[in-house]
């Protein structure tokens, strides 16, 4: 039985840089002190429990005590506050899991919410591979990527389109988000108050999506830069009472350094100039996720010694929530009220 405590909004002093990992339930006690000094404001953390078994955490000053499995099934059905926990900006989170499963989640609520301007907003995602939950071979479920994250501890509604190996551009046999049926399911019914557009690593990467022009017209939709266009002008006249946001492709670690396509011949950093420059015609606000995020070549590094990445391009359980902490930031001060 593996048991998933999620925490969001406690700053935990962790005493290495060892990840989060299943820990058996004799050691869970000190599961988060043997992790050790990395300041995190979440924090996950896996527990192997058994039927009878005490699982004692302790984050911060915050402790918590449960005695047995069938107590926890138990939660399921109770509004029973497993934690109280409640940091300096005043806010509260936490999810619990057993093998995947929600089982309970005390959202962000009541009057510690004069931070948080996105409580209640619709917010809609459209990604790649990066948005897409469930991802069984990375442990990355609705619950614990960034997405999710941000709706656990705002407390929005969320509407995720993520289609693995997806392009901006459109190329024969590969789904595009400037095909109209992607851009148009962000769902009219869900009346989003924020767009959030995560992509263009696959059109660098995977797919060899041809750069263009800055002169590109936006009907051709086949190079990077015309289909730019046709998205960014598709979504502000579709949405037109909506904040449209694009998330700039993460750094990756899996094409050299500095990141070069051999086949075009570009490198991401072209892709990225491409984004900034369009989204200020079509006043699109940039999450620049390259640039400010802290995702870089040496820390996404693959082959098992990331923190971040398992692969050098897709974030880990860790790099969801560093990714979470970053994009939630930013939509919450979008969101801020005129004093």
């Amino acid at each position: 039985m593996d048991i998933s405590i999620f925490v969001s909004g406690v700053t935990a002093n962790i005493s290495n840089k060892t990840e989060p990992k299943s820990i058996p339930a004799s050691t869970v006690g000190a599961a988060f002190s043997e992790l050790a000094n990395l300041t995190k404001t979440a924090v996950e953390a896996k527990f192997d429990l058994t039927s009878g078994a005490t699982l004692v955490t302790q984050v911060s000053n915050v402790t918590a005590s449960v005695n047995s499995l069938e107590y926890l099934k138990a939660l399921q059905q109770s509004d029973t506050d497993l934690f109280s926990i409640q940091d300096s900006n005043g806010y509260n989170a936490l999810r619990l899991t057993i093998d995947g499963n929600l089982l309970y989640r005390n959202k962000v609520t009541g009057a510690t919410d004069s931070w948080n301007n996105l409580k209640g907003k619709n917010i809609a995602f459209l990604g790649d591979s990066i948005t897409t939950a469930p991802r069984s071979q990375d442990g990355i479920t609705a619950n614990n990527i960034y997405w999710g994250l941000i709706r656990d501890r705002y407390g929005c509604n969320v509407y995720a389109n993520g289609v693995p190996g997806s392009c901006i551009a459109q190329k024969s046999g590969v789904s595009a988000f400037t095909t109209d049926s992607r851009w148009q399911s962000l769902n009219s019914t869900f009346n989003p108050d924020a767009v959030v557009v995560f992509g263009g690593t696959n059109d660098f990467g995977g797919q060899n999506i041809p750069l263009g022009t800055y002169a590109d017209s936006e009907t051709g939709k086949t190079t990077f830069y015309s289909a730019l266009k046709y998205l960014f002008h598709s979504l502000q006249d579709r949405y037109k009472g909506s904040k449209i946001f694009f998330m700039t492709p993460m750094q990756r670690a899996d094409r050299g350094f500095p990141s070069q396509n051999a086949t075009t011949g570009f490198y991401m950093s072209d892709y990225q100039d491409a984004i900034q420059k369009v989204a200020k015609d079509y006043s699109i606000i940039i999450i620049d996720t390259y640039q400010n995020s802290g995702f870089n070549y040496y820390n996404m590094v693959s082959g098992g010694t990331s923190p971040w990445s398992p692969d050098g391009l897709h974030p880990n359980i860790a790099g969801h929530a560093r990714l979470a902490d970053y994009v939630g930031n930013i939509l919450n001060l979008h969101f801020k009220q005129a004093a």
